[in-house]
């Protein structure tokens, strides 16, 4: 066994040295999982966390490993997204190490020494799902715990490099300038505006903005279709090219935060790339990938589908008119299983009350396909399968052009009814037995929609309906609907082709001289 050491984050050799290590990609959030190990012990998962400074354990992770725990040397950190966390620091720890199994070394392993923070007993670190399996991490460490080195995380291979030199080719700087401590940064273009984010790949997002931020580029930011406590999910359709130096950055959303930090490129946004950071200079560099990431998004599930949980059994409904009712979820039935992973599993790992956050996550990984629910509705037993068929962007994008349009200014589903409300300047035609009519007058016109034609489905479902409008008026085509009114009477509604407004016609703000570039 052949063994580097670093002490004391310093670490120096005489001749070019480079060695990699796997790591695992957590399904639900996007975080790089490691494999280390203290004293011998079998190793445990951890978070590999450019954000993060030193390393840290759990509680009970220091217990598996033999870290003798001195509650005298209490210390306080404050974490951004869990407020002061009070831990205990372990001066003389022994070392982390990484090991792997190289052809022509054998088995290699790097040893890592420094100061370690073990989190009190109560702190909780929610699980990695890793290759369909819940794993309780054992805690997280920073890059600076390998000393001055060169830091490579290659997802097309999903190996962890470490070297001792840099590689030029094929690769291009991103560095931005310090914009949060001496963690790295790098430097994002959103159309005309120019800011560096903070690169942190222990925070399970795209593209993070700071409340200024946020508030410069509110007026892309089109209705926000998640809010958690410290940060609000928006669809990301509507920016202006998003830029990593000078590569295109695609984006399903983008979101604010009102910790006071920058804006954040997170796990999730990471994954575009491979990374190299030279921890000696602090200088980042991005790779394009061999293979781009297949990404999804399929937030409208959160929309269609409501879980509740109380004591140990959870029910799910759906909304009306849904895929979800079609596919027989209908009333309350009891969810048994998600993804193959029992409702007994989950509430292992995150309790009764949090089984919902982790449906939550799960349907907004971009990098999770598909949604399998086993439910119970009476006593049939169902598997529902939800693909990709209506992502919440297309639904967004139909939204949002017809509101613009004023074409349709409300829509609503109900047990046996689809109700649709057109506005008094709606562009909609309406007749009644082959002859057009004015209906509403100054006022909205309701109608219920019984069919949409062309469409084989005598009962459209709310995804069936913005499907066809997206490949129809978005594409400069009209669509017709056959409705009824408050008096019975059957109503065609003709929806003429709105020409869709092009890219260039879209406007991007100029900033004044002193935020172009900050």
């Amino acid at each position: 066994m052949l063994f580097i050491q670093v002490t004391s984050n310093i670490c120096v050799f005489s001749q070019a040295f480079s060695v990699s290590f796997p790591f695992e990609v957590d399904s639900l959030r996007g975080f790089v999982c490691i494999q280390l190990s203290i004293n011998e012990c079998e190793p445990r998962w951890f978070i590999l966390d450019t954000g993060a400074d030193g390393a840290y354990l759990t509680y009970e992770a220091a217990k598996h490993f033999g870290v003798s725990i001195d509650k005298r040397k209490q210390e306080t950190v404050s974490m951004p997204w869990h407020g002061e966390i009070k831990g205990y620091v372990v001066d003389q720890a022994p070392p982390l190490v990484l090991s792997t199994q190289l052809r022509r070394m054998g088995n290699f392993a790097y040893k890592i020494r420094g100061p370690i923070m073990i989190f009190p007993s109560d702190f909780r670190v929610d699980p990695v799902l890793i290759r369909g399996r819940f794993i309780q991490p054992a805690g997280a460490v920073g890059l600076n715990i390998f000393g001055e080195q060169v830091i490579r995380i290659c997802y097309d291979t999903q190996t962890l490099t470490i070297a001792n030199d840099l590689s030029r080719e094929s690769w291009i700087e991103v560095t931005g300038k310090p914009c949060h401590k001496e963690f790295f940064c790098a430097r994002i273009t959103v159309g005309d505006y120019t800011f560096d984010a903070f690169i942190d790949s222990g925070l399970n997002a795209e593209l993070s903005l700071s409340r200024d931020w946020g508030e410069r580029l509110k007026q892309y930011l089109w209705r926000p279709f998640m809010e958690f406590d410290t940060r609000t999910l928006y669809d990301a359709f509507l920016l202006p090219p998003v830029k990593i130096g000078e590569i295109t950055l695609p984006l399903l959303r983008v979101e604010t935060h009102t910790p006071d930090l920058p804006p954040i490129l997170g796990s999730f946004g990471m994954l575009h790339f491979n990374w190299q950071f030279d921890c000696s200079e602090r200088r980042v560099y991005v790779q394009l990938r061999r293979n781009p990431p297949r990404l999804y998004c399929k937030a409208h599930l959160l929309r269609i589908i409501l879980i509740e949980c109380s004591g140990n059994e959870c029910t799910i409904v759906s909304v009306p008119r849904s895929e979800a009712e079609r596919a027989g979820i209908a009333g309350e039935c009891a969810l048994l299983a998600i993804n193959d992973i029992s409702l007994r599993e989950i509430q292992e790992h995150f309790g009764t009350q949090r089984v919902v956050d982790f449906y939550q996550s799960l349907v907004l990984s971009p990098i999770i396909g598909q949604v399998r629910l086993r439910v119970r509705c009476n006593d049939d037993l169902k598997e529902v399968v939800f693909g990709n068929m209506l992502s919440l962007r297309e639904q967004t994008i139909v939204s949002y052009f017809i509101s613009k349009n004023k074409i349709i200014s409300g829509i609503e589903t109900y047990d046996n009814d689809f109700v649709l409300r057109f506005p008094p300047e709606s562009p909609a035609k309406f007749s009644i037995e082959g002859k057009p009519v004015q209906l509403g007058g100054k006022d909205e016109v309701i109608l219920h929609l019984i069919r949409i034609v062309g469409l084989d489905s005598d009962r459209p479902t709310i995804e069936e309906f913005f499907l066809h409008l997206h490949k129809h008026l978005l594409q400069g085509k009209p669509v017709q609907l056959v409705c009824k009114d408050d008096k019975g009477r059957e109503v065609l509604v003709e929806i003429p082709a709105v020409e869709p407004q092009k890219a260039e016609d879209t406007p991007s703000p100029v900033p004044p001289k002193e935020t172009r570039d900050e």
